[in-house]
């Protein structure tokens, strides 16, 4: 039993596996929280901004006219896409709740002391750097600011408020928290389609209304349902036709998922679909990849077995990556304004946001 487990959403909550393994589970958020440490930093500086919150045309058609040259396709890719990675740790938030409170704790649960646990849990990995932040930070924060973001409700009063900007996503996992409730209470499949066609109902139906509104919806719960959605429904049925053909012909899949997730995000019609597109592409890569390890190739075998072993290391400390790498970005973006050399402020931020997120996450393990 203890062989099997892997960490839930990057809380380290350990949980039975299911479809993912331990390792696999710890590689892929390890590899998630790199491209999104990526993106935070370079979607700052690059002409070609993300379409997260909102869908820009002006934004992918800047995209489009970006010139080709190696380091601009790095930059444009990780701007533009990398925020999709943060879709990893929403499907493993669905993934691993299921696994935690349906199949080891054989579906009991006491609502209070689960809705108090996880949101002590938050504020702990929380509180230490959105401190340290407001230290460093020469910009004035409102007291109501920071009290709605120490208690997690910042994404439901305002976005504009939030700062660092990265911090949306935790008030975004206690929602999720609350969500499975309803998930829990009611486990026919029927839900989980019902509750995600109407998530992309509304989300078209949002398009149309002012940026800031759609923004808004954004910032919380609703749009990102059917990624939670996917996380709950691999957990319960892991037996799935489809995802075995995906995952055999694994890089025919990838590929044929990768385009259409990359089609999916430029295109204003279909671009609510793109996060599904995404973790779909994800997931099936990662489980592919992950098998290079295990093949007969001595240099492709001892090449996957060394970045797998990095990626479980990043994997682990992805809570800590992530609360730190805003702070670390305050000194990479003055560096840049300053005109230090975009790729090496770019290397030297990656690495201290590596170690102060190892040194951070031993904190939080202490402080837990």
């Amino acid at each position: 039993m203890h062989e099997n487990v892997y960490f839930c959403t990057f809380l380290n909550d350990p949980i039975a596996i299911m479809v993912f393994s331990r390792q696999l589970s710890q590689q892929m958020r390890g590899f998630a929280i790199l491209c999104v440490c990526m993106h935070n930093l370079l979607h700052l500086v690059c002409r070609a901004k993300e379409c997260e919150f909102a869908f820009y045309p002006e934004r992918v058609d800047r995209l489009m006219a970006a010139s080709v040259t190696p380091w601009n396709l790095v930059e444009c890719f990780f701007s533009f896409f990398g925020w999709y990675f943060i879709l990893v740790f929403v499907m493993f938030s669905g993934y691993g709740l299921v696994c935690k409170h349906e199949k080891v704790e054989n579906g009991k649960m006491k609502v209070r002391s689960y809705l108090w646990h996880n949101f002590l849990k938050l504020f702990v990995l929380l509180a230490p750097g959105y401190l340290l932040y407001l230290l460093l930070n020469d910009k004035p924060v409102e007291w109501y600011a920071v009290v709605s973001q120490l208690t997690l409700t910042i994404n439901l009063i305002d976005f504009e408020w939030i700062a660092p900007g990265v911090y949306w996503y935790l008030g975004l996992t206690m929602q999720f928290y609350l969500i499975y409730l309803f998930f829990h209470r009611f486990r026919d499949r029927r839900w989980l389609v019902m509750v995600s066609l109407l998530a992309i109902v509304l989300a078209v139906a949002i398009l149309g209304t002012p940026d800031k509104v759609h923004q808004q919806v954004r910032y919380n719960s609703l749009v990102w349902l059917p990624v939670l959605v996917t996380g709950i429904w691999w957990a319960r049925y892991p037996v799935n036709s489809l995802h075995a053909f995906l995952t055999r012909h694994w890089m025919a899949s990838s590929l044929v998922l990768t385009a259409l997730w990359l089609l999916s995000a430029v295109c204003k019609f279909v671009w609510v679909l793109s996060p599904l597109f995404a973790i779909w592409a994800i997931a099936v890569a990662s489980q592919g990849v992950a098998s290079l390890s295990h093949t007969k190739h001595q240099m492709l075998s001892r090449i996957g077995r060394a970045m797998g072993r990095f990626l479980s290391f990043m994997g682990g400390i992805s809570a800590g990556v992530y609360v730190c790498h805003p702070i670390v970005r305050i000194f990479a973006i003055k560096a840049i304004i300053g005109h230090t050399h975009i790729i090496a402020v770019t290397c030297v931020y990656m690495l201290f946001s590596v170690l102060t997120g190892y040194l951070y996450t031993a904190l939080y393990k202490r402080l837990k």
